[in-house]
């Protein structure tokens, strides 16, 4: 079953705050890089692409990784897909994929922002509000 796309326009007033706080919760989260161990320059690593929002900010789907770790796992994707299977099992990759056909609305971008704003407290992250947009 195809879905339709979304229009990307309606989606961009909340991208960034998202993707910031997605960020900023995975990094306090993990501490480290999750492949090497590292805790230099470190950043969100997706497993399953940025582009799909229906996994964009799914916390399984962004782990802390270091710069070198994420753009290896642009060639080498073994080393990320391992940690992956072994931290979340055998079916994370269904479970996400199930997730990123999904076509995403602005409405559901605010929803998962709330829900992030609450697991960044238990990280001591200030997530000021945003207003809803149409």
């Amino acid at each position: 079953m195809t879905y339709p796309k979304s229009d990307p326009r309606k989606l961009k007033p909340i991208v960034k705050q998202l993707d910031s706080l997605v960020s900023k919760i995975v990094i306090a989260r993990d501490g480290k890089c999750v492949l090497c161990g590292s805790k230099m320059a470190l950043g969100c690593g997706h497993w399953r692409k940025r582009r799909h929002y229906g996994v964009r900010w799914d916390l399984r789907n962004c782990n802390c990784l270091c710069n070198l770790c994420n753009g290896r796992d642009e060639v080498e994707v073994w080393h990320y897909t391992d940690w992956m299977l072994s931290t979340y099992g055998p079916t994370i990759d269904l479970e996400l994929v199930r997730l990123y056909v999904r076509p995403m609305k602005a409405i559901q971008q605010h929803a998962i922002y709330r829900e992030l704003q609450e697991v960044a407290k238990q990280f001591g992250i200030h997530a000021p509000d945003i207003p809803l947009t149409k």
